[in-house]
């Protein structure tokens, strides 16, 4: 009795065969291993954006670029404190030097412009690193005229902004008093210079005696609508108006409307100082360029002077020097 014989398959070759791979069931795949090969791209991709916007969204306004830096740096040199000698320097240029700087005749838009250009070129690049911009406003038979804004930019709070303002044209280009402003503010931004505050510094000449503009509004009433309409924060306009030498009693006046008596209080308190500057507040709207200032929705100060000598003009300086110091350093 023998074995009984096994059975071959009948293609003896499939022994010999390798088998055939099989691709994986996909519905074998776990389907978080899936949504997670999928979402790890996307929120590193959305963590990075965010990241970057986060970013942007902490960093003050206004960074300081590398050629601002430099400006600054080179400004401090240039720095310069407030004096007697810059003081009668300035006012005797734009009254004797410049002369009529209105816009109703030839020789007074010449006066015009080349104020602009001077205070222009005091201020910027080599001499005290302001970055200085003009804003246009088309004047009736007139044309162009510029305000203009030499700004020093803030430190931690330079959101917010200070603005100190005054002419520099006049009704009559001889008066002491109409170049009285300027000069006071060109010293402030001379010693200043290279020196941020907590809050950004404007320093702005004001062109608001040229007439009305072709839609019967004013250069300066025009740009405090541009200050308004901006991004930046206008904590409080100081405007310097009419700032006289003469042999009267000395006396400073500063003016705001109710709303605004907080900052008229504070404008007053750091004019006196440790000075002797009789000093006057007086509540109400004001005029000329503040009121265009009010007009706008901007807290505004207004401030004037008669009776100055050299010396108490000097004194006066100083105080706004600290009115800008306190405005800009809350």
């Amino acid at each position: 009795m023998g074995f009984p014989r096994p059975k071959l398959p009948r293609n003896p070759q499939h022994i010999m065969s390798t088998p055939a791979t099989t691709e994986p069931d996909e519905q074998a795949v776990n389907p978080w291993v899936k949504r997670l090969a999928m979402g790890l791209p996307l929120g590193l991709l959305t963590l990075g954006v965010g990241s970057m916007l986060y970013t942007e969204l902490q960093a003050p306004e206004d960074k300081f670029d590398e050629h601002e830096q430099k400006r600054i740096e080179a400004a401090a040199f240039n720095r310069r404190p407030i004096d007697t000698k810059f003081l009668s320097f300035a006012t005797e240029t734009l009254t004797q030097k410049i002369g009529e700087r209105r816009g109703d005749n030839e020789t007074a838009r010449k006066g015009l412009e080349s104020s602009a250009l001077w205070m222009q070129g005091l201020l910027r690049g080599g001499n005290f690193g302001y970055r200085v911009t003009r804003h246009t406003s088309d004047v009736a038979e007139i044309g162009n005229i510029n305000t203009l804004m030499a700004d020093l930019l803030g430190g931690k709070n330079r959101k917010d902004w200070v603005v100190l303002a005054a002419d520099y044209t006049a009704e009559d280009g001889a008066s002491q008093a109409e170049a009285g402003g300027l000069a006071v503010l060109l010293s402030v931004a001379r010693a200043l210079a290279g020196d941020p505050q907590d809050r950004g510094v404007r320093f702005v000449g004001l062109a608001s005696d040229v007439g009305p503009t072709v839609d019967g509004s004013t250069p300066t009433a025009r740009f405090a609508q541009s200050l308004q309409e901006q991004s930046h924060n206008i904590v409080t306009v100081v405007v310097l108006e009419d700032l006289a030498k003469s042999s009267a009693a000395p006396r400073v006046t500063v003016s705001g409307a109710e709303a605004d008596r907080f900052r008229v209080d504070q404008v007053a308190a750091a004019l006196r100082g440790e000075s002797e500057l009789p000093v006057e507040v007086v509540i109400g709207e004001g005029r000329e360029a503040a009121g265009a200032f009010e007009a706008a929705g901007l807290a505004t100060v207004s401030v004037r002077a008669q009776g100055m000598s050299e010396a108490s003009f000097l004194e006066l300086a100083l105080g706004v020097e600290r009115v800008v110091k306190l405005l800009a350093n809350p």
